[in-house]
């Protein structure tokens, strides 16, 4: 059974981005679009991303910086928010010594 009342229903998703098996927050669910974090091939990284739960389309965000998007939720306005734990980091590339 759903939050809301009725049975349960399959949403087909559509597109590459994978979603990430957090809570959701409160209030997430807005006008048919539920906000969350997903993950993509192209990054290590989550991201904020709404899914609309009649086409089961997923729109990724545009993020602010490198981070992951743990919890995404509405503004009492309709504007879609995150929380984030911002990452800076170095790669780095270790060779042996010749000796």
């Amino acid at each position: 059974m759903k939050a809301t009342g009725g049975a349960v229903e399959e949403i087909p998703l559509r597109g590459e981005l994978r979603l990430i098996p957090r809570p959701l927050v409160p209030g997430a669910v807005r006008k048919g679009r539920l906000a969350l974090s997903v993950a993509s091939a192209d990054s290590w990284f989550w991201h904020a991303a709404t899914l609309d739960l009649k086409t089961g389309e997923v729109a990724r965000l545009a993020d602010p910086n490198p981070s992951d998007f743990h919890f995404v939720t509405w503004r009492a306005d309709g504007v879609p928010i995150g929380f984030g734990y911002g990452i800076d980091t170095s790669l780095w590339r270790f060779t042996r010594k010749q000796q």
